[in-house]
């Protein structure tokens, strides 16, 4: 999948981002990096004793990051239900409604991001997830701060002088191998390079 897995713990009755250790909210927030895709496993709880939040079957689930508080502008990070994929959280304690654990794959390598995070280091975010239950308007099922972090290098950024394509002609080539008289550099169409004898 190529993507780094995120675990993400959430005491949803408080609305906090929580260590699975003690249930306690953590001092730092979840951060990702622009341009990486991340895959978050969100173990959700309904309270301070890590009460697992069960999620009713038939459900779909929308991804969200922005920092814009109005109403309908258009995220800059989104993940639709297609994303939300069960297969990519497997074994004992994967992705199960019942244990409220699901998982989403988010990409941050959208422009939208990268504009707005222009040069700064960092910026702080907000990530949500709604629940659509079938045949019924969304709710918000967590809304928290996520940092993401700038990233200084990326593909499509100019390269350096001294690593720029540099380009030779067979003749130049052949006299560079030092030939031997007599015989000549051949190049296939295939590209394959060999020496023959000059007839």
């Amino acid at each position: 999948m190529n993507a780094r897995i995120v675990d993400v713990y959430i005491n949803l009755g408080a609305g906090v981002e929580i260590s699975p250790d003690t249930g306690k909210p953590k001092q730092l927030i979840t951060r990702v990096r622009r341009t990486e895709r991340i895959l978050f496993r969100w173990h959700l709880y309904a309270d301070d004793a890590l009460t697992p939040y069960a999620l009713a079957a038939g459900m779909t689930y929308t991804f969200g990051v922005d920092n814009v508080y109005t109403a309908g502008n258009a995220d800059l990070v989104t993940s639709l239900p297609a994303r939300f994929n069960s297969a990519d959280w497997t074994g004992t304690d994967g992705w199960s409604l019942s244990a409220g654990r699901i998982c989403c794959l988010a990409v941050f390598g959208t422009s939208q991001l990268a504009t707005e995070m222009g040069t700064a280091a960092e910026k702080k975010m907000f990530m949500a997830v709604y629940a659509t239950p079938a045949g019924e308007d969304p709710f918000l099922l967590f809304h928290l701060p996520l940092m993401v972090d700038g990233v200084t290098v990326e593909p499509g950024g100019s390269a350096p002088v001294n690593e720029t394509d540099t380009y030779i002609t067979v003749s130049a080539l052949a006299a560079m191998l030092q030939i031997p008289a007599g015989k000549r550099l051949v190049v296939s169409d295939a590209g394959a390079i060999t020496v023959e004898a000059i007839s």
